[in-house]
């Protein structure tokens, strides 16, 4: 099952151009998705955005995921300036701090993960050998 989830995985080394647009993608559809809950409940948040930052990770790695989890900051300091008047009220600070903290954790952790599947593979392939 880790070969098969591994071959379905974009191959290394991706291209810098490929791996920072398709996750651009990746966080652009769900900022989406996150609007539309948000119109929906009326109620702000971001976690949807962890999500992103995991699948670029998990996906493409190399920095994958530190991009997702800035360009997901940024369209959170956004979306948060199109609800307030100042650039980021007090309020927001702890929140959008906490974010990006966790955000680069869930990147590390998921760029970890795939180089951890990729050695578990190779490692289970020269052994049958």
């Amino acid at each position: 099952m880790m070969l098969r989830l591994l071959n379905s995985l974009p191959k290394k080394p991706t291209p810098v151009i490929v791996r920072y647009g398709m996750t651009t993608l990746i966080v652009g559809a769900c900022f989406l998705l996150q609007r539309v809950v948000e119109a929906r409940t009326q109620i702000f948040g971001f976690y949807l955005m962890y999500s992103a930052i995991f699948m670029a990770g998990s996906f493409f790695d190399r920095g994958s995921g530190f991009y997702a989890t800035a360009l997901s900051g940024a369209l959170l300091l956004f979306t948060i300036k199109q609800h307030e008047r100042s650039v980021l009220p007090s309020e927001y600070a702890l929140p959008v701090t906490l974010f990006l903290i966790i955000g680069l954790a869930v990147a590390a952790i998921s760029e970890g993960l795939r180089n951890g599947w990729e050695r578990a593979v190779a490692a289970e392939t020269s052994k049958d050998v």
